[in-house]
């Protein structure tokens, strides 16, 4: 292959900054992240792409993840890769301090060229104006960023520009507009972008070792062995063990299969990294959930329903309280979930419960402090695969196709983020604030995780309990609020 042939253009975004700059870089090139930093004014110490920290040595130069392996390893993950704007890998991090060499000074960077463009507060007709940015690094950093290329607009070469580069996004007061309000003035293309990117914004980031270490397969998460919180109910034959590390349920003609966890919790973040089961599985259902004891039971789900191959996936989520349920809100999912794991996480605190797909709100219910209409019972994170066909499917026309089982169910991640409490216990003390999760800024979705949550409301949401006048003519008294 020749040498023209491993050269690619790459666009980063800034989401703090509404800052959108394209680099021209080698497949094989180790990552400058001293470069990139620079770029946006941050603290090159402190960045994250896509969300992940990059392992890095002397000079920020990444100890030994190339652009290609980093794009593949994005790639896989259903992550942006940065061909175009919309599709451009998201750079945060810490602002750098004013003064310092190594955060502002080209002398000590790659030979890396970056253009960028600042993103104002609306959208203008015309092109916006490209600033540029071109980094002279000494010998040694050179050599090893040999393959970095100029860019050219209109056949011209830019100059060097030996100053800072200006990244701030300013209104005209010269004060630094606070993220919320940033991103309530971005534009529609911006608003592309940020979902385009939704695994890298909002509050929850997971923090990797290093993108070298996913690479040859060291999970990035606290590695807790499925033994140490959870225990098989029932499907025991249906039921694998990776060494603790993953697990495996499956569906057949015979049984499914599930598992809860030892302890029962008032409250928490309860999350699990679930791929369901691949191929023909209409009728089959996956499901991850919280539940009490007790015929009166709370319960917040999540389901996976199967549909006949070729169609999507669609996700339920419903909440029981006392007994009661039928609170049902359905999303069609905009990925495969049989082709990867991806995260899924209840988060329940005395105020909201919501449902995450990744770091991608899609359901919201809050403590609207109705009497019976809020979960208040002790409850264990459960997951099972069972038959459905009833009702799952086209409204239960489509039956399961038993010539594709076994169907399979796999699950890793069993850290639980939970308040204990016995069954027969009140959830009162799982209120305190010494759970990260009771804190101030769970009580409601941050700006961004609003902006997102309602794309997934406009463009996923087919069926929501609430909007059932068939069902409800008079609708429950907490869609009213």
């Amino acid at each position: 292959m020749g040498i023209e042939e491993k050269k690619i253009m790459i666009k980063l975004y800034c989401p703090s900054m509404a800052k959108i700059v394209q680099l021209v870089a080698w497949e094989e090139q180790k990552l400058d992240l001293g470069s990139i930093a620079r770029a946006f004014g941050l603290d090159p110490a402190t960045i994250k792409i896509n969300g992940h920290f990059i392992g890095r040595g002397v000079d920020f130069i990444a100890s030994s993840v190339t652009w290609k392996s980093l794009l593949s390893f994005f790639s896989v993950r259903g992550l942006s890769t940065g061909t175009s704007e919309s599709d451009a890998l998201t750079v945060d991090g810490k602002l750098s301090k004013l003064g310092s060499k190594r955060a502002h000074d080209p002398a000590t960077s790659g030979d890396a060229e970056i253009t960028g463009k600042q993103v104002g507060r609306s959208c203008p007709s015309k092109e916006l104006q490209l600033g540029h940015i071109d980094f002279v690094g000494n010998k040694r950093l050179k050599e090893n960023n040999a393959g970095m290329q100029e860019i050219r607009r209109d056949g011209v070469s830019k100059s060097i520009v030996n100053k800072r580069f200006p990244c701030n996004y300013m209104i005209e007061n010269m004060k630094r507009v606070r993220e919320e309000e940033l991103v309530a003035s971005l534009c529609k293309r911006i608003k592309l972008v940020l979902f385009k990117n939704m695994y890298n914004l909002g509050d929850y980031i997971i923090f990797f070792i290093s993108v070298l270490l996913v690479v040859l397969g060291c999970r990035a998460y606290r590695v807790v062995p499925f033994d140490n919180n959870y225990e098989v109910t029932w499907g025991n034959d249906h039921f694998m063990s990776d060494q603790g590390r993953q697990v495996q349920i499956s569906l057949d003609q015979s049984s499914g299969a599930g598992f809860n966890s030892k302890q029962s919790y008032g409250s928490g973040s309860f999350h699990m990294r679930i791929k369901a089961p691949p191929r023909d599985c209409a009728g089959v259902v996956t499901a991850f959930y919280l539940t009490s004891i007790g015929k009166n039971h709370d319960e917040l789900d999540i389901e996976f329903l199967g549909d006949r191959e070729g169609k999507p996936y669609r996700m339920q989520t419903n909440i029981y309280t006392n007994g009661v349920g039928d609170r049902e809100q359905r999303v069609l999912l905009w990925f495969d979930p049989s082709a990867d794991y991806h995260n899924y996480t209840i988060s329940w605190n005395p105020h909201q419960i919501v449902f995450y797909i990744d770091t991608m709100p899609i359901r919201v219910f809050k403590n609207t402090k109705i009497p019976g209409h809020y979960p208040s019972q002790p409850m264990k994170v459960t997951a099972s695969i069972w038959n459905g066909d009833s009702w799952a499917t086209d409204g239960g026309r489509a039956k399961i196709d038993w010539s594709q089982a076994p169907f399979k169910a796999h699950f890793e991640d069993f850290n639980i983020n939970g308040c204990p409490c016995d069954v027969n216990n009140n959830i009162e003390h799982c209120s305190s604030s010494k759970y990260w999760w009771n804190s101030r800024r769970f009580w409601n979705l941050n700006a961004v995780e609003q902006k997102l949550y309602e794309y997934v409301k406009k463009n996923y949401l087919y069926y929501d309990y609430c909007s059932d006048k068939a069902r409800y003519p008079l609708p429950p008294p907490e869609c009213n609020l």
